[in-house]
């Protein structure tokens, strides 16, 4: 699970960041907590006075790349 928070989010403050890696770990699952500086909730979207084009560059790449790998490992997706 990739998780991808500004620093500055008030939906998703650092007590809940610290609950959610918590559990996460508590429950065996793979995951990593990205939290980007200065950026504040809805970073990634470009229509937003929050958008914060260094941290949604990165947040596309570590997307991508999570999905390369994941992809990569299940195997080809069967349509039914």
């Amino acid at each position: 699970m990739l998780v991808l928070v500004g620093a500055e989010d008030h939906v998703v403050p650092p007590d809940h960041r610290r609950m959610i890696a918590d559990a996460l770990r508590a429950a065996a699952v793979r995951h990593e907590i990205v939290e980007y500086p200065g950026a504040g909730h809805g970073f990634l979207c470009d229509r937003r006075d929050t958008f914060d084009a260094a941290a949604a560059g990165d947040a596309w790449r570590r997307v991508r790349e999570l999905l390369a790998e994941e992809l990569v490992e299940s195997g080809p997706v069967r349509r039914r």
